[in-house]
């Protein structure tokens, strides 16, 4: 008989550090175990690029330029099933992008488990306290979905929190009813691979009665980006002051609600992220191209983009 592949679903809001989280499973279990879906909003998948910079002996499919909620969702189904042909699959990550409406993407899964030979493993929500409120939960629609539809929920990046926002967050997650299976405190998107273990059918919930296989709606957020070979270097001080420019005061008349980057700099190849407000770099290994993504409130020309990595140059 084919073994079941257990199907764990790594969501949150923009910037919450998904990726990170992954990154952090992946290398607490065996290498042959282990496969993971990525969905970028923006183009170029630069979140599975960085994963496969880090654990090269993964597999690792990039569905980019979409949501697996619903542009997407046909992608997901075909990068299931030929994930499922490769021996010793014991689990398959899913990171959907942060803008993905996960009733669509919930229902979409449960309705195709069975048949694709997957078994449903717990959904993890990963949230920053110190921007994600009860009022949030109460007023905003897709953080009511999101922390619904999560079996742990998981507060990251405690290290930029105040006493104050992890009592209000732990006061808070108390009073969830039907109570989650667990909620845990981390930084760098750290989660036990313990809470792997297998679920119980009954917390996965009710599937949403009348919701399309793959349902049509509109994502109000733009999203660009570019790839490109041959760019000059960077000076990484200047560009990361440019980003946090971006961060206060947007860019081409837009917000710039994510952004990433792999680029060559004076000191080396960087990633560059705009995640929650905060800009953030780190090494990466040599490159062969220069890629850039981002998401904006409004459509921001890769052009504007081009004219800031020209401002960069050099020294």
């Amino acid at each position: 008989m084919k073994p079941c592949v257990a199907c764990h679903v790594i969501s949150g809001p923009l910037g919450a550090g998904k990726t990170s989280a992954i990154l952090s499973l992946l290398q607490s279990m065996p290498d042959a175990d282990s496969a993971v879906i990525v969905n970028d909003f923006g183009r170029t998948g630069l979140d599975g690029e960085i994963l496969k910079s880090s654990v090269r002996d993964i597999e690792i499919r990039n569905i980019p330029g979409g949501c697996l909620c619903c542009s997407s969702m046909p992608d997901l189904h075909r990068a299931f099933e030929e994930l499922l042909t490769r021996p010793g699959l014991r689990r398959i990550f899913v990171e959907p992008s942060g803008l993905a409406i996960m009733p669509d993407l919930v229902a979409y899964l449960r309705r195709t488990y069975t048949a694709l030979g997957l078994h449903p493993g717990r959904i993890f929500a990963l949230l920053n306290p110190k921007r994600t409120k009860e009022a949030h939960y109460r007023s905003l629609p897709f953080y009511t979905a999101l922390i619904d539809h999560a079996d742990v929920l998981v507060a990251n990046r405690i290290d930029q929190c105040t006493t104050r926002d992890l009592e209000s967050f732990r006061e808070w997650t108390a009073r969830l009813r039907p109570a989650k299976t667990a909620v845990i405190e981390t930084t760098f998107g750290r989660i036990s691979p313990e809470l792997l273990a297998e679920s119980n059918p009954a917390e996965q919930g009710a599937e949403t009665a009348g919701t399309r296989l793959y349902p049509v709606h509109e994502h109000s957020e733009h999203s660009g980006g570019f790839s490109t070979d041959g760019l000059p270097p960077v000076c990484e001080t200047r560009f990361a002051e440019s980003l946090r420019k971006w961060v206060a005061d947007g860019l081409n008349g837009a917000g710039v609600l994510r952004f990433k980057a792999v680029l060559p700099t004076t000191s080396g190849w960087r990633l560059f992220e705009i995640a929650e407000d905060s800009v953030q770099v780190r090494p990466m290994p040599e490159a062969d191209a220069a890629k850039l993504d981002w998401i904006s409130s409004a459509e921001i020309p890769a052009s504007a983009v081009r004219e800031a990595l020209r401002a960069c140059e050099g020294p």
